[in-house]
């Protein structure tokens, strides 16, 4: 499906004698990401929606960006199973609840993993300078330590989540 859409966007665009257009290839990657996305934030928004947790799935969505794309981590090689793994943890995640002293462990596990492990996997789905790494590790760090002055569960299980898929799958020092 993305196949035959990306090339004929690149067609259009050649076509539209648009300079130097993208791929056909890119445009695919480029749909693929923009279905994926939009997949996992309107399924989850609706689970959120039917469970009456819709405002902390949103601020697990924005939470879970946010970590994600300041750390890095690995990606899973179908779309599919994307939309189908992340809706359920953005889902399940606002009916977690840890107590104080919990929620101190789980954000310091957190922190010590973005401090080994991220950013990770930039080199292979992203064009960020290596240069930018230690300022991305010390974000990274800088929003997960956050939640020691907020002590949000939400930001608690979402950031060892994050931690986790930087540390199990493919997590690089930098």
């Amino acid at each position: 499906m993305f196949d035959r859409a990306g090339i004929a966007l690149h067609s259009r665009m050649v076509a539209a004698k648009v300079d130097n257009p993208p791929s056909a290839d890119v445009l695919r990657y480029f749909l693929e990401i923009i279905a994926n996305t939009a997949g996992v934030i309107l399924l989850s928004l609706g689970i959120g929606l039917c469970t009456s947790h819709f405002a902390e799935t949103v601020f697990v969505l924005a939470a879970f960006a946010t970590i994600r794309f300041i750390s890095g981590g690995y990606h899973l090689k179908a779309s599919w199973a994307c939309v189908i793994i992340s809706t359920f943890i953005v889902s399940v995640i606002p009916f977690v609840i840890v107590s104080d002293l919990l929620n101190y462990i789980i954000t310091a596990g957190s922190l010590t993993a973005m401090l080994v492990w991220a950013p990770a996997n930039y080199d292979y789905y992203a064009r960020i300078s290596k240069r930018y790494y230690p300022l991305m590790k010390t974000l990274a760090c800088a929003v997960v330590a956050l939640n020691f002055v907020i002590v949000s569960d939400v930001l608690a299980i979402t950031y060892i989540v994050q931690a986790a898929l930087l540390c199990i799958f493919g997590g690089e020092r930098t």
